[in-house]
């Protein structure tokens, strides 16, 4: 609707607002099923939070019983678990699939982390993707559809995002195409050719190139050639050649974008929601076992309101942020809803934290689109019906957080929004700082995240620095009790992170990221 319009706008379809009337219906056909409490107090984030999520409306309101719709999502989730513990010697299997994930309040910087780096395909990627997976699944049966009419599932990604998709189409025995780059990381490569031939890397630039599964074929410059549909596609209709590749296997040959990017699938950004919920519901847990808390009136209480400061999250494609920023205005939202698990811990969450969003200076398409609005005194609604003005491909991107190396941030609009409506911020972070924040989540916390999934950590430490230079050159420190929020995501796959079991690995002094060499400065 509207696109020949407001030609330059991002055209997105979104599920209906959930609203407190949906809520009652959805609680009362739970309510029907006698194992209900027992799904609510579920770790599995898709069960324990069902009912704010689009797939179980569609399922609930078209017939299907709350019993089934479990039994979706813990089919394909032991589906998942069968898959990771494939790879796995004897001696390291365990119950993986998607759980709650760790969570640790850190005293030294008054902060929550939340360690997303040993979730399912080693990033938080797999949650976007999971959701619209069962979304697929309970459509598929609700249509008595046969699974021989699925249509291919695409993706494009430079790695964590193309493993998740991978991960979980194989899980479903649903064929995809993983457009990745030339640059990808040999571990990424390694796990997805061992997902099955339902998994098809192509390997995309702006040269001839051809699919992975092809071993010759005499192929136009600009052009990657996929022998499924016997086809040339396209390398060029975008900046980065694998969102050409992806974008043409929708737009012509009828794939299904299965994307963790909103401006691609409007249904991608709900399942990293649940990122939020667990957010709120540790640091509830975390708030009453506390003996340390930093803000003094909260000592010996019981924590009946949650606050947070700020949420430092790192920023590429922006569907982490995007994600994390709409999860938390929804469980602000129904405050009549008390009665409704898990609304009734949800609720305590009394506002939105502040949003500051960190990018590399290496590569900030959203922080330059971030201040030509301040300078302009735009509106993001202003702005966006103008986006080519304002976001636009950056540039040679180049960082040691190669995973944020979107040339745009596609999910610009609801980032912009959260900032503005939190008095929020854009910052930028050094290499020198990415690489503190890496080895100080390694050496303080234990968690062996990347650089990439380190960015929000260093726009925290950053802040922190120049708060406290502020300071001691006679400026006023910002002073603010409740503590803040970072999302350590990403498994750092390096040789030698792997030679240290991804921790204390203090040898490590080079990285090279795209024929680029960073060192640690001593």
């Amino acid at each position: 609707p509207n696109c020949d319009e407001f030609p330059l706008s991002d055209h997105v379809l979104l599920p209906s607002e959930l609203t407190a009337a949906d809520l009652k219906t959805l609680q009362h056909a739970k309510s029907q099923n006698p194992r209900a409490i027992e799904y609510d107090n579920d770790l599995n984030p898709f069960i324990r939070y069902r009912i704010l999520l689009y797939p179980y409306r569609i399922a609930i309101s078209n017939g299907m019983t709350d019993a089934r719709y479990v039994e979706i999502v813990n089919d394909l989730n032991e589906e998942i678990k069968t898959i990771q513990n494939r790879s796995c010697s004897d001696s390291k299997k365990q119950n993986l699939g998607f759980t709650r994930t760790p969570m640790i309040y850190c005293k030294d910087l008054n902060t929550y982390v939340k360690d997303e780096s040993n979730n399912v395909a080693q990033s938080h990627k797999a949650r976007h993707l999971f959701n619209l997976m069962i979304y697929l699944l309970v459509v598929e049966e609700l249509n008595a559809t046969k699974s021989g009419t699925r249509k291919r599932l695409a993706v494009a990604s430079c790695g964590n995002a193309g493993l998740a998709a991978a991960t979980i189409a194989a899980a479903a025995d649903w064929p995809i195409d993983v457009c990745v780059p030339e640059s990808i990381d040999s571990q990424v490569v390694s796990n997805l050719k061992s997902l099955g031939d339902n998994v098809n890397m192509v390997i995309c630039s702006n040269k001839s190139t051809k699919s992975e599964t092809i071993s010759s074929a005499n192929v136009p410059s600009n052009t990657v050639y996929i022998d499924h549909i016997d086809a040339e596609v396209s390398t060029v209709d975008s900046a980065d050649p694998t969102v050409s590749v992806f974008m043409n296997l929708v737009e012509k040959f009828g794939s299904i974008p299965f994307s963790v990017q909103g401006s691609e699938c409007g249904l991608a950004i709900e399942g990293v929601q649940t990122l939020a919920y667990e957010i709120i519901e540790q640091a509830e847990n975390l708030m009453n076992k506390r003996k340390d808390l930093s803000c003094e009136e909260f000592e010996g209480k019981k924590c009946q309101e949650i606050i947070f400061s700020s949420l430092f999250i790192q920023v590429g494609g922006g569907a982490l942020g995007s994600g994390l920023v709409q999860g938390f205005q929804r469980a602000t939202t129904f405050n009549d809803c008390h009665n409704i698990s898990p609304l009734n811990v949800l609720n305590q969450l009394q506002k939105v934290p502040s949003v500051v969003t960190v990018q590399s200076k290496g590569n900030a398409p959203l922080y330059r689109a971030y201040q030509k609005m301040k300078e302009s005194g735009k509106s993001i609604k202003e702005a966006s019906m103008n986006r080519g003005e304002y976001m636009y491909p950056w540039s040679n991107p180049a960082s040691i957080a190669h995973g944020l190396l979107d040339d745009e941030t596609y999910d610009w609009v609801e980032l912009v929004k959260g900032m503005e409506s939190t008095d929020g911020d854009s910052i930028l972070v050094d290499e020198d700082t990415i690489i503190k924040a890496y080895f100080h989540a390694k050496n303080k916390y234990k968690i062996n995240a990347c650089h990439t999934g380190s960015v929000g950590l260093a726009g925290l430490l950053s802040t922190i620095s120049r708060e406290s230079n502020s300071e001691s050159n006679g400026g006023s420190r910002k002073s603010n009790c409740y503590p803040s929020i970072c999302i350590l995501s990403g498994m750092d796959r390096s040789t030698k992170a792997k030679e240290n079991n991804g921790l204390n690995s203090t040898i490590q002094k080079t990285w090279t990221r795209r024929s680029i060499t960073y060192q640690v400065l001593e």
